[in-house]
C-alpha cells in the first residue's frame, strides 16, 4: 500500500487499485500497465517477465499502444525504438492485428510520416487529429531575444550564457511581487544538449554567485552582480559601454533585486533529478524539456543551437505556463561548428512556427 506520511493528508492507494510489486503484477495482470521503452526492451527477452507484455492471458492481450512525447523518438534512439515496436509486434505474432497505436505530440510537423515510419503502418492508415487554426485563440505575447557570441572577442561562448544566466533571472519579478496572474515569473531554465556543457555551466555559474566547491556561499566574496551595481564607483563611461551591449543591470535594481544576494541554482539531468523549489535558475538538459509544468517559470535560455527543432520548442514551452505571462526565450550562439548555419541565418529560430506548421504562442483551445 501507499499511504501519505504528511498529518494533512490521510489519502491511501491499497493493494488492488494499483500493482505495486512484480509479484503482484505476475499473481494479477494489470489492464493499464504504465512502463518505458527501456523495459519493454528488457522485459520481452526475460522468460519471468515477457507474459506480461505479450499477455498470458486471452483478456489480456495488449489492444492499445499509447506513446507519450512521440517526437522524443527520433535519431539513433528513435530507430532503436522502431525496431523494438517492430520486435514487440513479432512477437505478438496474429495478436499484432488487434493493437491500436496512439502518438501524442505537440510539436511534430509531419506526424503520419514519421508515426508510419516509427511505428511500421501504412500512412494511410493513419489519422491525425489536431485543432484547425480557426479553433485557437491568440493570447499574451513572447519576447524572443538572439546572442550572438563575438568569434573576435577572445572570450568561450560559455562566458556569454553565464553572464546572460546572471542577468535573466534579475530582470524576472521578484518573489515578493509575484501576482496570481504573474507577467514575468521569477524563474529562468537554462538548457543545454551536452552533459559536459551542462556541468561546467552549472560549477561556473555557481562560481560567479560565490558560491564554494561545496555548493555553499562563500563568506569572503559577494556574487559578480553585486559588482554591476549602482554604487561600485565604476565610472559612468564603463556603464555606458555595458548598457549599449544589453546588460543594463540598473534595471535589476529598478525592480527590486539586491544584487549582493546570490541567486539559487538547481542543476536537473539524468542524473541529479528533482527540481529545488526555492531556485531563481535551473540548468537542465533535456530530462527537464517534457512533463514539467511550474507556473513561476518566466524566461528560457537555450545555450548553443538547438539539436532538434521539436526540442527546442518543448523547452521554449517550459516558460510562460500562466496564460497572462509574456515568457523571454534567449538563444546563444556561437559561430563554430554546428551552431554556424544557426549564427548566419537567426532568422529562421523566429519564424520556427511557420517551418514546422504550428503556433506558437496559441495557448488554449476554444
Amino acid at each position: 500500500r501507499l499511504f501519505c506520511s504528511s498529518n494533512e493528508c490521510d489519502g491511501m492507494v491499497r493493494e488492488g487499485e494499483i500493482s505495486l510489486t512484480r509479484q503482484s503484477v505476475q499473481n494479477n495482470p494489470p489492464d493499464i500497465l504504465f512502463t518505458t521503452t527501456e523495459s519493454l526492451n528488457k522485459r520481452i527477452a526475460d522468460s519471468w517477465n515477457r507474459e506480461l507484455f505479450l499477455g498470458k492471458e486471452e483478456n489480456k492481450k495488449p489492444f492499445l499502444a499509447l506513446l507519450d512525447e512521440v517526437h522524443t523518438y527520433e535519431g539513433t534512439s528513435g530507430a532503436h525504438v522502431a525496431l523494438l515496436l517492430r520486435r514487440w509486434s513479432f512477437l505478438l505474432g496474429e495478436g499484432a492485428k488487434n493493437v491500436h497505436w496512439t502518438g501524442l505530440s505537440a510539436t511534430l510537423p509531419e506526424a503520419q510520416s514519421f508515426f508510419s515510419d516509427l511505428t511500421n503502418k501504412r500512412q494511410d492508415n493513419i489519422e491525425e487529429i489536431t485543432p484547425s487554426r480557426e479553433e485557437y485563440i491568440e493570447d499574451s505575447a513572447e519576447y524572443q531575444i538572439i546572442i550572438r557570441g563575438n568569434p573576435a572577442s577572445k572570450t568561450s561562448l560559455l562566458s556569454t550564457t553565464i553572464q546572460t544566466a546572471m542577468l535573466v533571472p534579475r530582470i524576472l519579478e521578484t518573489p515578493g511581487s509575484l501576482r496570481d496572474e504573474s507577467i514575468f515569473g521569477c524563474r529562468a531554465f537554462t538548457f543545454t544538449d551536452q552533459l559536459d556543457s551542462v556541468h561546467r555551466l552549472y560549477w561556473n555559474l555557481m562560481d560567479a554567485e560565490a558560491y564554494t566547491r561545496n555548493a555553499t556561499p562563500s563568506r569572503s566574496r559577494h556574487p559578480l552582480a553585486y559588482l554591476r551595481n549602482s554604487d561600485s564607483g565604476e565610472h559612468d563611461a564603463v556603464d555606458k559601454i555595458r548598457d549599449s551591449f544589453g546588460q543594463v543591470w540598473k534595471l535589476a535594481e529598478k525592480i527590486g533585486h539586491d544584487l549582493r544576494e546570490r541567486l539559487v541554482i538547481g542543476l536537473t539531468t539524468s542524473m541529479n533529478s528533482g527540481v529545488i523549489k526555492n531556485s531563481n535558475i535551473i540548468v537542465a538538459t533535456s530530462a527537464l524539456e517534457v512533463g514539467y509544468n511550474d507556473p513561476l517559470v518566466g524566461a528560457v535560455i537555450q545555450h548553443k543551437s538547438p539539436v532538434s527543432m521539436a526540442s527546442y520548442i518543448q523547452r521554449k514551452g517550459r516558460a510562460g505556463r500562466v496564460k497572462s505571462m509574456r515568457p523571454i526565450t534567449i538563444t546563444v550562439l556561437s559561430d563554430f561548428g554546428r551552431d554556424r548555419y544557426s549564427y548566419q541565418n537567426y532568422e529562421y529560430l523566429f519564424e520556427l512556427k511557420f517551418r514546422i506548421g504550428i503556433q506558437l504562442r496559441l495557448n488554449h483551445l476554444i
